[in-house]
Formats: structure tokens, C-alpha cells, sequence
């Protein structure tokens, strides 16, 4: 199974080719939602809530939270924000691309 968007290059004939030739089922990317975005539900969520009523008087304060909040990530971070893509994806489709809120 792949999941991508449907950015011009991800749908270009040579691609469907491809994928086709290895047999990949490939699943349908709604319009441009942040509900199956890792980077907005999962990551930047996380940052956010870190980072609430936060300020900094210079960059260097922000650059030394940000590397401390991406040092101490448990090891399983990053791959249950991708796991938990196909439940997403799911959840838009099944809302018919409609926002989720959490």
C-alpha cells in the first residue's frame, strides 16, 4: 500500500507505471487537508503544546527549545506519527475530506 499526495510529480505516467508494474495499491489523497499531513497533526501539535505561552527574546533561545524538544522525542515519535496516518486517512474519507478536530 502507498499514500502520497497528488502533487504532479506523484501522478505523472511513469510513477502510475511504476507503481502499477509493482503491483502497489495506492491510496486516494483527498484536496490538501492537515489532518493527513504528519507534519501538522502530529509534529507541529506536539510543538505547539511544548512551546505554549513560551517566548524568547532572542533566536538562540527558540534554536536551544526547538533542539531540546527534538532530543527528547521517545525513540517511537516519528513511527507512530506515521502509523498513525492510515487511521487519518480513514477518518477523511470516511468524512469525506471534511475537517477533523481534535
Amino acid at each position: 500500500m502507498l499514500f502520497y499526495d497528488n502533487a504532479r510529480s506523484h501522478v505523472a505516467q511513469v510513477v502510475k507505471a511504476a507503481l502499477q508494474e509493482l503491483e502497489r495499491e495506492v491510496l486516494q489523497h483527498p484536496p490538501y487537508t492537515p489532518d493527513l499531513a504528519p507534519t501538522d497533526y502530529h509534529l507541529l501539535r506536539s510543538l505547539s503544546n511544548h512551546m505554549r505561552s513560551v517566548s524568547f527574546d532572542r533566536e538562540e533561545g527558540f534554536k536551544n527549545l526547538l533542539n531540546n524538544i527534538f532530543d527528547t522525542r521517545p525513540d517511537d515519535f516519528w513511527q507512530n506519527g506515521i502509523e498513525k496516518l492510515v487511521e487519518r486517512w480513514e477518518e477523511v474519507v470516511n468524512s469525506n475530506g471534511e475537517c477533523i478536530i481534535e
